[in-house]
């Protein structure tokens, strides 16, 4: 999708990227490693809360998880 958006916006896809229009691919790369670090800086700070969920006994963990993940396969099927 990303290269198909390129080409309709008028930045060629493919090596000549890099040459015509290397803003945009600095652009991309950059986006890349913050949403990395941002990723990152989640996970280390809900580790704790995930540990905890762990805790909770599986009868009861397991049909929360049903409920909650249950309506997004749907939606996203719609």
């Amino acid at each position: 999708m990303a290269i198909n958006s390129a080409d309709h916006s008028g930045c060629p896809a493919g090596p000549l990227m890099f040459v015509n229009s290397p803003g945009v691919v600095y652009a991309i790369y950059t986006s890349v490693i913050v949403a990395s670090l941002m990723m990152f800086v989640f996970m280390l700070g809900s580790t704790r809360f995930l540990i905890q969920m762990l805790r909770v006994p599986r009868s009861i963990l397991l049909p929360c998880l049903f409920v909650v993940v249950r309506p997004l396969r749907t939606m996203r099927r719609s």
